[in-house]
C-alpha cells in the first residue's frame, strides 16, 4: 500500500532503531546482518561508554558502514570484516577493514565510483574526511573522520 511504502522510504532516510536504541546498537546489528547474509564474520569493535552523537552524525555513521559493508559484500572477496567506532573529545573515527583483494589504485579517486563518492560527500557535509587504504592482497581499510558535532535535538 502506500502507506507502506511511505513508511519504507521514511525508514530508510531516518532509521528508527538509531533514534530508539543509538548508533552502537545500529552498527552492532549491521554487522550482525552481514555476517548472517554473506557468511563472512564481522566484528564490531565499540566504545564501552555510551555515545551521544548529533543525529546527524548518527546518520552518517549508519550509512557509511551500510554503504562500506555493502562494498566489501559486492567487491572484496573478504574472508572477516572489523567495524571500529573510536572517539576523543574532539573527533569520531570510523574505520571498517577487511581482508579481501583490496581496491585497484586508480580506483581510489575515482569520482564517478558511486560509493566511494557517497561516503565522500557524506563525510565532507559534516566537515569530515574519508581515507581509503588499499593494502593489496591483504584487503582495504577505510577510516571516516569526522569532528564532533554539537549535538542538536529534533
Amino acid at each position: 500500500t502506500i502507506a507502506d511504502s511511505t513508511r519504507r522510504i521514511q525508514n530508510n532516510l531516518r532509521p528508527d532503531k538509531l533514534d530508539v536504541f543509538g548508533i552502537k546498537a545500529a552498527i552492532s546489528e549491521q554487522a550482525y546482518e552481514f555476517e548472517k547474509s554473506t557468511g563472512v564474520p564481522c566484528k564490531a569493535n565499540l566504545p564501552d561508554e555510551s555515545l551521544s552523537y548529533d543525529p546527524r552524525l548518527n546518520i552518517a555513521l549508519f550509512r557509511m558502514v551500510q554503504e562500506t559493508l555493502s562494498n566489501v559484500a559486492r567487491h572484496a572477496g573478504a574472508t572477516a570484516v572489523t567495524i571500529v567506532l573510536d572517539d576523543n573529545e574532539d573527533e569520531v573515527m570510523l574505520t571498517v577493514r577487511d581482508d579481501g583483494v583490496g581496491i585497484a589504485a586508480d580506483r581510489l579517486g575515482d569520482t564517478s565510483v558511486h560509493g566511494l563518492r557517497g561516503l565522500r560527500e557524506r563525510a565532507n557535509y559534516l566537515g569530515g574526511m574519508v581515507k581509503i587504504s588499499d593494502a593489496g592482497a591483504r584487503g582495504t581499510t577505510v577510516t571516516m573522520t569526522f569532528p564532533k558535532l554539537p549535538v542538536q535535538h529534533r
